[in-house]
């Protein structure tokens, strides 16, 4: 069976969904030494995407088994009630798992403030180089860039316990 058929049978659990984050960091890190930085920088963000994601849907009550996409359209409503003029984009927007995760967060277990800051600022940099309609662009990236949403990525890769719960 072609790949694509076989991974469209199979819906993504959280769980895995961890384990691809923690793909495609490598991947990110070995594209950056290879001077692929645009490549580096999409799969950086795309590591932050999951992790925001994962993060959103466990202060949700989800589990490690639980299929993320079920989580999605209820995240989309609570981010219009919660944090209104915050595109979903396409559930891709960085500035839209991180408000709805630190709204919901708010009302369950708050993100102690130092953390809550360091969270802020690495997914607000971040958002200024990544998106997920890059990968269609030549790659204009800087060195700098890329190392830059790298250390965040691995910034939250790192913190993941600290805001996941």
């Amino acid at each position: 069976m072609p790949l694509r058929h076989e991974l469209e049978r199979l819906p993504e659990t959280l769980q895995e969904l961890e384990l691809a984050a923690e793909s495609r960091f490598y991947e990110a890190q070995a594209l950056l030494t290879q001077g692929h930085y645009a490549g580096s920088i999409y799969l950086a963000g795309y590591v932050a995407e999951i992790l925001l994601k994962c993060a959103y849907c466990y202060s949700s009550g989800a589990r490690p088994l639980d299929i993320a996409q079920g989580y999605f359209a209820p995240a989309r409503r609570f981010g219009k009630a919660w944090c209104p003029g915050i595109e979903h984009e396409s559930y891709h927007s960085l500035r839209f798992w991180l408000s709805v995760l630190r709204a919901r967060r708010r009302y369950t277990r708050p993100i102690d403030a130092h953390w809550d800051n360091q969270l802020v600022r690495r997914v607000q940099r971040l958002y200024q180089i990544w998106w997920y309609s890059m990968r269609y662009h030549p790659d204009y990236a800087l060195l700098e860039e890329a190392r830059r949403a790298l250390d965040d990525a691995a910034w939250l890769r790192n913190n993941y316990s600290t805001y996941r719960r």
